[in-house]
């Protein structure tokens, strides 16, 4: 995780084919999360994007994938004030 002004760039290691889509926590320095969503067409990371952004709090828009359209780990950025994503992030602790 790489944190500055304009937001914080989360890790990811997203399992796909889950029963259901959740945020599990950290995982080898990964923010691990469960998508539904096969990995198929583009279907996984859409909805990997959306739950990050619920999870934060943030549109949609804020949330972007940076890297990893084809595997299970990704990289996402979040625009968004630095200070109120690391609260949201000491909900999982």
């Amino acid at each position: 995780m790489s944190v500055d002004a304009g937001g914080i760039t989360l890790t990811v290691w997203a399992q796909p084919r889950a029963s259901c889509s959740e945020v599990v926590g950290w995982q080898q320095n990964a923010f691990k999360v469960r998508l539904a969503a096969p990995p198929v067409e583009g279907k996984a990371n859409a909805e990997c994007v959306a739950l990050i952004a619920a999870f934060f709090g943030v549109p949609r828009r804020q949330v972007s994938l940076v890297q990893g359209q084809q595997g299970r780990h990704k990289k996402i950025r979040i625009e968004a004030p630095a200070d109120l994503l690391l609260v949201a992030l000491q909900k999982l602790s």
